[in-house]
């Protein structure tokens, strides 16, 4: 679950808001005589946060079709002369995979477009050139064309997935007989359980929220940061996490020797650990939305700040995530009915100061526009640097992965054709006998994993005794993985 360009010359990259880029060879212009010019703007990761990078054009002639030619560098990076084509002047600088049309069709009044890239890999070298229609351009063909751009999207640098966390501010409440403050004794405890723990046996850790730095640059005044929700595999002491392919947010960070985030003046009734004290961060506001305990959590004007521990930094200490949600919101929350007290209320009904919620404390603020009634919410948090891999996980095949294990682990001795389970003999024949013993909707209650796991640990015993001593063993795992893949015949 989740919790929340070398070109044929030797060119040095320049920072241009996310990406690396270098422009190289000429353009070749239209029938309005400009150099129309390819380019990554510098703040286009600004403008499409969730949507991927933008590539530009200026210099282009007005109302024209474009379209970007996007190539793998160096592969899809040539120089063709297109004179023997009747283009004297112009050049081909790039073998495309794939064709982007610029937004809208036709470039804009001033002979601009952008063209949105929707997934942009990380630590790859794409070249790019635009082409588009001029009936009006001193050439055979009727067309014009850029220069040419190679750009990259840094591999991620620093990642970090919060490991701890704590509300600070506000407390939920709950009628227990007496009003009861349970945000210390019973919703700050289970809220890192979800962080730490796979609850529902699917290998991944219940609730995971990361942001990494693109790069993390500690001399540096400024960068970019991202937001996402990732999918980070348990246990947690060798967690790995995979990226979706967009970020939940993305934002500018800031670093500072001083104090990083502190609270908004007169909306904290408890007591909030701020980001105090260098080096440390703070991002621009931004909207996130928080996964608390299986609740979630539309915060607006979100910030996130935290000390720096270690060069390169392994940890963030000190950390504080802080934002706005309005009471109309929060009103129309509901709590998962298992949460133990709370389960099946509305979350402004648990909030101090909520409708029908029974502390005598008003914890309700105005919001970030002055007029919006709600809470300031304030979270504490730790945060240590985890492994990342922007691959999915590789697929598990039952001949290659899952069959050698009733071999190795002595299985068939008794399962050959003994035992009511007939693991021995064709590759095939195994694997219909153990499709019989897989639940798909509780896989760790699959009968194939119960009856070796040792009682101890939740098993089933059986005359064949115990093989997996606990479920941290490596065939138990691959076992459960490749049935949480759809147990595949393959």
């Amino acid at each position: 679950m989740r919790f929340l360009v070398h070109s044929l010359l030797v060119l040095t990259l320049t920072g241009s808001g996310l990406w690396a880029q270098s422009n190289f060879g000429v353009s070749c212009p239209g029938s309005n005589g400009k150099d129309p010019l390819v380019s990554y703007p510098a703040n286009a990761w600004m403008a499409f946060p969730s949507t991927g990078e933008a590539v530009s054009i200026v210099g282009g002639v007005p109302g024209a079709p474009a379209v970007l030619m996007i190539g793998r560098h160096p592969s899809g990076t040539v120089n063709f002369d297109l004179t023997g084509i009747g283009m004297p002047g112009c050049f081909q600088y790039v073998t495309p995979f794939k064709f982007l049309a610029v937004d809208g069709g036709v470039l804009d009044g001033n002979g601009a477009g952008t063209a949105i890239l929707p997934v942009v890999p990380q630590g790859q070298e794409f070249s790019f050139q635009w082409i588009f229609l001029d009936a009006g351009a001193p050439r055979v063909l009727g067309v014009a064309a850029s220069d040419g751009m190679v750009a990259s999207m840094p591999s991620l640098q620093s990642a970090f997935r919060i490991s701890s966390a704590s509300l600070a501010d506000p407390h939920v409440f709950t009628n227990q007989v007496v009003c009861t403050d349970i945000t210390d004794s019973v919703f700050n405890p289970a809220l890192n359980a979800f962080i730490d723990s796979d609850g529902n046996g699917d290998l991944l850790l219940d609730a995971s929220l990361m942001f990494s730095f693109r790069p993390l640059d500690l001399n540096a005044s400024e960068g970019i940061m991202d937001f996402v929700l990732p999918d980070c595999t348990s246990p947690i002491g060798t967690t790995v996490c995979s990226l979706p392919t967009t970020p939940e947010a993305r934002t500018r960070y800031t670093n500072s020797q001083s104090i990083c985030l502190d609270t908004e003046p007169g909306t904290t009734n408890w007591p909030v650990l701020t980001s105090t004290g260098g080096p440390c961060f703070v991002s621009d506001p931004v909207n996130l939305t928080l996964n608390l305990n299986g609740v979630v959590v539309p915060l607006q004007d979100a910030q996130i700040g935290g000390k720096y521990l270690g060069n390169p930094p392994t940890q963030i200490t000190e950390g504080l995530i802080r934002g706005f949600l309005s009471e109309s919101v929060a009103d129309s929350t509901m709590l998962p009915p298992e949460l133990p007290l709370i389960g099946g209320q509305s979350l402004a009904s648990v909030l101090a100061g909520g409708v029908g919620n029974c502390s005598p404390t008003d914890a309700r603020d105005l919001g970030p526009d002055g007029q919006t009634m709600g809470w300031w919410f304030y979270m504490n948090y730790t945060a240590d640097a985890v492994e990342v891999s922007s691959e999915p996980a590789p697929m598990l095949s039952y001949a290659t992965d899952v069959y050698p294990i009733w071999d190795g682990r002595n299985c068939t001795n008794c399962h050959g054709n003994a035992g009511g389970l007939t693991l021995s003999g064709s590759v095939g024949a195994s694997y219909t006998e153990v499709l019989s013993q897989i639940d798909f909707q509780n896989p760790t209650s699959s009968e194939i994993l119960t009856k070796p796991l040792h009682t101890s640990q939740g098993g089933v015993s059986h005359s064949g005794g115990s093989t997996f001593a606990n479920t941290n063993d490596p065939d138990y795992q691959t076992i459960l993985a490749w049935i949480i893949q759809g147990a595949n015949n393959n």
